[in-house]
Formats: structure tokens, sequence, C-alpha cells
């Protein structure tokens, strides 16, 4: 409204300024025609004050380039660049998968020292032979072959014959109070009171063949995770849900429950060449991706909640505090069996067997591979043979192992202190014996508060060897 009341009285004033002009002209004429003889005298003046240099204050005062000013302060081209300037953020804080690196590993495998062997003892629980076995609630296990499916007790022998349904071939079991459910190769089935029949829970995975079954623990409440050829699913609540771990793979995936990751309980699962674990934060399950290019056989965990992975006839160990061994044994591991109770894990090579015991590895006197184990609620061994069906025990009468320098301390040593702990080096000298003995310690407190410098304080298993070489008197 301002702008356009100032054109108008500058319209105004100019109409005005004009008509002043024109009465101006037209009357001085008028008082100058008695004269108009002398021609030279009056054409001069007109010339005068008709001058166009004189007569063009109004294109002066209209200035229309100077009351244009739209063009200065409307710039667009100044106003576009911040989008461009706030655009890159979401490129920084986008993909996980760029800034994720795999731990540190071992660049290759080192040979494992066997201790002094462990007698093993059995008893026969079922004279006819057995493909698979399956320990199932209390010490009961069930035993299968090409005729059908038997439940034995591992302290009476045959509970129930044969049952009346073809299962097909079993793979894995898991309980869920009462029942087992067996992932069989065509359906899950429930045991239940000694009979068998098809879980409800086939139905909600129609079409798809389960091959993996685990009971987990993360939250407040158990929970089902059941693995197919193109899933991982979670039975929770009354409700089945799919997991769908963000560029991760689920598809044939393995399961084992009773792990731990970063100081916390987690659940490990291994598909095409990916190791991850899932833990619980609030409310929500979340992956981390820790290994891949993998290929993982089986999978185990400890009571000391190591997790053993079977890879190309070696295993592959990790330690809670996230530390790796890479083991090659004397011959390929054909497959183990353990469980997050026990603190044996068995390790079934092409013609022997040896067993995690205590800390070491022994060879399992005695006993032969089997076609089939698997561990009951006590930590023992049901296995199947071509002759029979029978129950493994360990002596538990062995003496344990004599800690030595030779044999532990000094592996150790060249393991987790010799990067820093040399002579002419930022750590103080400790690549003897003697060297040990004197400073033993303030190396116990050491390995218990920050050492290794940059990592976790030592594992309390290796803690616990080094006070046992001490307690041993230091043998060499």
């Amino acid at each position: 409204m301002d702008n356009r009341l100032g054109v108008g009285g500058l319209l105004l004033c100019l109409c005005v300024a004009g008509f002043v002009a024109c009465g101006e002209s037209s009357t001085s004429p008028s008082a100058d025609v008695p004269a108009v003889t002398d021609t030279s005298d009056t054409i001069t003046p007109p010339e005068d004050t008709t001058s166009p240099e004189d007569t063009t204050p109004p294109e002066d005062t209209a200035l229309p380039e100077d009351t244009t000013p739209p063009e200065d302060t409307a710039p667009p081209e100044d106003t576009t660049p911040p989008p461009e300037d706030t655009a890159p953020p979401p490129e920084d804080t986008a993909p996980p998968e760029d800034t994720w690196q795999p731990p540190a590993f071992p660049e290759s495998a080192s040979a494992v020292t066997l201790a002094d062997p462990i007698p093993a003892q059995s008893i026969l629980l079922r004279a006819t032979g057995a493909t698979t076995v399956a320990a199932v609630q209390g010490e009961r296990v069930l035993a299968q072959d090409e005729e059908g499916t038997q439940l034995l007790d591992t302290l009476w022998g045959v509970v129930q014959g044969e049952f009346e349904d073809d299962i097909g071939t079993l793979w894995e079991t898991a309980e869920w109070g009462e029942d087992t459910l067996m992932a069989c190769e065509d359906t899950l089935h429930v045991l239940h009171n000694g009979f068998v029949f098809e879980s409800p829970l086939q139905t909600l995975v129609s079409e798809q063949s389960i091959h993996t079954v685990q009971t987990v623990q993360l939250g407040d409440s158990p929970s089902l995770w059941l693995g197919t050829d193109t899933g991982l699913y979670t039975w929770e609540d009354e409700t089945l849900f799919e997991l769908v771990p963000e560029g991760l793979p689920t598809a044939n995936a393995s399961v084992v429950d009773g792990g731990t990751f970063d100081g916390g309980p987690a659940v490990w699962v291994a598909a095409e060449g990916w190791l991850y674990a899932i833990v619980q934060e609030a409310e929500s399950l979340v992956s981390v991706p820790v290994l891949d290019a993998l290929p993982v056989t089986q999978m185990r965990v400890d009571d000391a909640q190591r997790l053993w992975l079977l890879t190309n006839g070696d295993i592959v160990l990790r330690h809670p505090d996230g530390e790796w061994e890479w083991l090659a044994f004397s011959q390929p591991v054909q497959s183990l069996v353990g469980e997050s109770h026990s603190p044996n894990t068995w390790f079934f090579l092409s013609d022997s067997v040896v067993v995690h015991h205590d800390g070491y590895f022994r060879t399992a006197e005695g006993m032969t591979v089997p076609l089939d184990a698997d561990m009951t609620d006590q930590g023992d061994i049901a296995a199947a043979y071509e002759d029979g069906v029978f129950r493994w025990t360990l002596d538990s009468e062995v003496p344990p192992v004599a800690t030595s320098w030779t044999g532990h301390i000094q592996p150790l040593y060249e393991s987790k202190c010799i990067t820093c702990h040399t002579p002419d080096n930022i750590g103080a000298d400790l690549s003897s014996m003697q060297l040990w003995v004197d400073n033993i310690d303030l190396i116990m407190i050491r390995v218990q508060d920050d050492m290794p410098a940059d990592d976790p304080p030592l594992d309390p298993n290796l803690v616990a060897l080094i006070q046992q070489w001490i307690d041993g008197g230091f043998v060499e």
C-alpha cells in the first residue's frame, strides 16, 4: 500500500510540475508579443530556456533503473546452498557395514598339546545298534536306527519300544516345559508322556523343514528358536516371530545358547560363513556381527561360556574376554559334543576321542569313536555304535595335571606378554622362568587388573593356571 501511494504521489507531482511548466510557456510569449520584429534578440532566449539538458529532470527523477532492486534483493542463488551443506550427515551416520571390522584372529592354527589320558567307562543301554542318539529330559535318550526310534534310560535301559509314527531322521531336540520338541527330517514332533505327535508349530512354518530347535533364555521368560532352510524364528508368549537381522543371513542357521558377548548373555548364530551374536537391549533383540568367511559345521558352549566352533576339521575357540584360539589336532575333528551345564567338551577325531577337561585336552582312554553322540543332563555321553548304544563317563579320580613353566606358563607368556615384556622393551623383562618367580606377586595383581595392555584383564581360567603353577611349587 505504501509503495502504491509513493508512486501515485510521484506521478501527481510530475503532473503538477508539467502543468506549471505549460502555464509559464504559454504566458511568457504573450508578454513579448509586441517585440516580435527584433528576431535576432528574441530568438536566442528560447534556445537557452529550452535546452534539452536543462529540461530533462523528469528523466533524472524517474530513475527506473534505481527503482528496480528486485534483482539485488531477491537472490535465489544465495539461498539455495544450505541444503547442499546440510545433506552429507546421513552418509556419515548410515552404513554400519562400512565401519564393521572382524576381530583379531590367529594367522595360523596351533597344534593341540595333550595332557595325560583320562580313563572312560561305559554301560550298555541297548544291544542293537543305532545311527543317531539324542539326550532328552532327565537321563533319557532317544536312539534311532533304520527300524524306528526307542526311548532309553541311561540307568535302566529300554523304557519304550519303537514309536508307532515314523518321525524321520532325528536332527535336534529341545526341552519346552515338560515336553521335548524333536526337529526331524520332515516335521517338528513333540514327545509328551511317552507319546509322539506332530507339533502345532509346524503349521506356522508350513512347507519348511525345521532342522534347528533351541530353548533360549535372554529375557525374563524362555523362548523357543526354530531354524529352517529359509529363516530363523522365535516362539514366545504364544506368538511366532521371524528374526531378520539387518545384513546377516538366517537360512540354515546353527544356534547355540548359554554364551556371552561383551559381558552379557548372548545367543550365537552361524549361517553362510557368518558368525554373529544376538543380545537383548531394552525390549529388543540386537544382532552383532563377529566373524565372516568362517564356515561353521557345529557350535557348542561350555559352563565357562567358552564358544567352540568346528570349521574344516579344526577348532576355533572364543574365550569370554573375546580372545581367539585356532587349534589343530593330530587328526581332523569330525564332530563335537558339549553343553552349557558341563565343563567338558568332547571332540571326535578320525580314530580317537579327545575331551577338554579341567582346562586341558586329554585322550578319553578306552573310548572309540561313535557313529553319533549327545550329552545328558549329568554330563555323561550317550553314544551310538553299530553293535549297541552306550553311556560313557569319565574317571573322576584322575589327578590334575601338574602345571609347569615349559608346558603352560611359557606358552602363556609368549601369547600374551612377549610384545612388551622383553629385555630393553617398555615393560619389565619377564622372558625367563626366574624372572616370573621373582615378580610373581606383582604379576598376579596386574593380570587381574590391567594386563595385558590394551586388552581386558587376563581370562580367569588363565589366572587360575598361574595360581596352580604357584601352588605346585613353580615346576619347570
